[in-house]
């Protein structure tokens, strides 16, 4: 029986964060130091948050289950890894069932001698209540963008991924901005109140490494000159057919990941003002400069209060509906029982 619950595990903690803000590429930075493993999407925690929170001890019957679930497609975003559960020794706390997940990830290098994972997912911005709930002590690292190049970046991710006609940018770019804006007020709320370190993606790329041992310095442990040539290992392709995505998803991620392929660079900074409209880029001001005030971007505002109101006022039913999906989403995913949530995703 394994009653080892204090062998010492590596510590668990999440980078947060908008899609398109920079998350991939700080994953892949930190995966490339000697003594972090760093995961891009998997759900399984938050899918699980309830099970693994119902007891103490898991034995192998509970074990089963579990890797049986980590084999479903149970996230809202595509994840190129799924992880499984390889023992012999029973019962598992639920430390251990966490870290031996991780570990079992198929893009990891092999060799590490790991002190810390993080744990990289969109996602997690707007559940980490929910994490909180599963691992007490774990720190965040949260990264933001200028919302006129993250929104600029995303509807051109939107608009090649998924064929959108040109007349649906209108309602789209209402729905991206409030997007924006509803998860970087989340982050807001952190800040400042949790083991939160708060890194802009425009002060990443234009001073990395200044910016990147400040990063260390809160992770506790040190600073290594290789994590910037990150992109020499990566290998896309590699780690896609070693995947159980589609060939369309595998496409997808291509198109979302490909840059990680690159050193660092500044050239995505002010990418919106080759792609965003000034009616768009009123749009976006509207709806996001409270909150990006807050975080340090600012942009001249070339509108009038009359416009601002209108804007406002059209906003309301995109809003709502933004709301009502969300409201959908936590339940099929998080809130409806496990049972019922694994039938859901096993057909």
């Amino acid at each position: 029986m394994n009653r080892n619950i204090n062998t010492k595990l590596a510590s668990v903690n999440f980078i947060i964060g908008m899609g398109r803000s920079g998350t991939s590429l700080l994953t892949s930075i930190l995966n490339s130091h000697s003594q972090i493993y760093a995961n891009p999407e998997n759900n399984f925690l938050l899918f699980l948050a309830n099970y693994l929170n119902s007891k103490k001890d898991f034995n192998k019957n509970d074990i089963e289950y579990i890797n049986q679930i980590l084999k479903l497609n149970t996230n809202t975003t595509l994840t190129v890894w799924k992880g499984k559960i390889e023992t012999d020794d029973y019962p598992l706390t639920k430390e251990q069932i966490i870290d031996k997940v991780y570990m079992s990830s198929s893009i990891q290098k092999k060799g590490k001698k790991v002190k810390v994972i993080y744990d990289k997912n969109p996602e997690y911005t707007l559940y980490t209540n929910m994490l909180k709930t599963i691992l007490p002590e774990a720190k965040y690292i949260a990264i933001t963008r200028n919302y006129l190049d993250n929104i600029a970046s995303r509807k051109k991710f939107r608009n090649k991924t998924k064929k959108r006609l040109t007349h649906n940018d209108w309602v789209s770019i209402y729905m991206l901005a409030i997007s924006w804006n509803y998860y970087n007020k989340k982050i807001i709320r952190m800040l400042g109140k949790e083991k939160i370190f708060h890194i802009r993606y425009e002060d990443l790329v234009e001073e990395p490494v200044t910016n990147l041992k400040r990063l260390f310095n809160f992770i506790e442990i040190p600073y290594e000159n290789d994590v910037l040539n990150y992109y020499k290992d990566i290998d896309l392709n590699s780690k896609i057919e070693n995947s159980q995505l589609s060939e369309a998803q595998q496409l997808t991620v291509k198109e979302m990941h490909g840059n990680l392929e690159k050193p660092v660079s500044n050239k995505r900074v002010g990418v919106w003002e080759q792609q965003l409209t000034k009616r768009q880029r009123y749009v976006c001001d509207v709806i996001c400069h409270k909150n990006a005030e807050k975080l340090g971007y600012t942009e001249p505002k070339e509108y009038s209060k009359l416009y601002q109101f209108y804007i406002s006022m059209i906003s309301i039913p995109f809003k709502i509906l933004y709301y009502s999906y969300l409201i959908l989403k936590d339940l099929k995913y998080y809130k409806l029982p496990l049972s019922i949530r694994v039938n859901i995703f096993s057909k």
